[in-house]
């Protein structure tokens, strides 16, 4: 009797989560055509660039971009009805909190990273950057950035400048401050070398050159380029970074042993699938949600409680948000 007591409070406490989940959701999308529908136009920007000019420290720093990497996340963040709307027109729908007290707006667009391939849609990407910075020159924000696999499209469609790319920066910033904080935690030496997962990609090879001039022992992995797995370091404490693409760490956990620790940068997070691989095989693993920080609504699912790398405005100071998933 105690038992089934037991099992159908847990029903009622899980139904009653799913009840105020939906309720979030809800809210959060209803939010945003709300935010977008008022503020999402360019005499709201002159007005909020006039007093963000005349505001001491001019507080409002950066303009974010961001995109639905899969149909879950843009259903946690709006209607499917109003997605063809922003489909390609930035729509603001974020406040976003920085860490040193600065400010972001952020904007979404519904165009998925299928569409940034697509050479027919060349022109509205060109157009798209121009969009954001265009808002940014208005606002008098210092800086822009762009979510996923935006920036890197960019650079290589001679759009923009990779060196003009702070995401680039603020992301490797903070996945080697979150490699150190891994090796703290774990009570490994942060000598230990670190294998990483797309070496040589947009954010990748500026990670590895950074952890190899600070003299680490680096093991750079790429697909692209016939990289061979390091058995020889079987065995050893090692750090596996992985910042790749989504659903990769898959093809790596058969070769990775129980002094391995892996660090996902990449977004989505493992599925509850490689993270039950990941535990029979003993395998630590901790997930970047972002920095510390704060948004209005919040970021949802794997960003949770932060600011994602490419949407953060770092200085000297910051810290970095770990997931602990196995």
């Amino acid at each position: 009797m105690v038992a089934s007591d037991r099992l159908w409070g847990d029903r009622k406490a899980k139904k009653r989560k799913s009840i105020f989940s939906e309720i979030g959701i809800h809210a959060r999308r209803c939010a945003v055509i709300i935010f977008n529908t008022l503020c999402g136009n360019v005499l709201f920007y002159i007005l909020v660039g006039a007093v963000n000019r005349l505001w001491p420290g001019r507080p409002i720093r950066s303009i974010f971009l961001f995109y639905a990497v899969n149909s879950a996340y843009l259903k946690t963040m709006i209607y499917e009805w109003y997605a063809p709307i922003v489909r390609w027109r930035p729509g603001l729908g974020q406040v976003i909190r920085h860490q040193g007290g600065f400010w972001s707006l952020s904007f979404g667009i519904t165009a998925k990273e299928k569409d940034f391939y697509n050479s027919a849609n060349e022109m509205r990407l060109a157009k798209l950057y121009k969009d954001v910075e265009r808002i940014r020159k208005i606002v008098g924000a210092e800086q822009m950035t762009f979510s996923g696999e935006l920036p890197g499209i960019f650079v290589r469609k001679g759009i923009m400048q990779e060196d003009k790319s702070p995401e680039n920066k603020n992301t490797v910033k903070a996945v080697i401050l979150a490699v150190q904080t891994v090796a703290e935690r774990m009570g490994i030496p942060t000598t230990s070398p670190v294998i990483i997962l797309g070496a040589k990609g947009f954010i990748g090879h500026n990670v590895t050159s950074l952890l190899t001039s600070q003299g680490r022992e680096v093991y750079p992995i790429d697909t692209n380029n016939g990289s061979r797995f390091p058995f020889h370091l079987t065995g050893k404490t090692v750090i596996v970074l992985n910042i790749t693409k989504g659903g990769i760490l898959q093809e790596y956990i058969s070769l990775l042993w129980d002094k391995a620790v892996v660090l996902n940068e990449v977004y989505p997070e493992p599925e509850e699938a490689e993270i039950e691989q990941l535990k029979t095989h003993g395998i630590s693993c901790y997930h970047i949600s972002g920095v510390s920080g704060s948004a209005m609504p919040g970021f949802p699912m794997a960003y949770s409680g932060a600011i994602p790398c490419c949407a953060s405005y770092i200085e000297d100071d910051f810290k970095v948000v770990l997931k602990k998933l196995a």
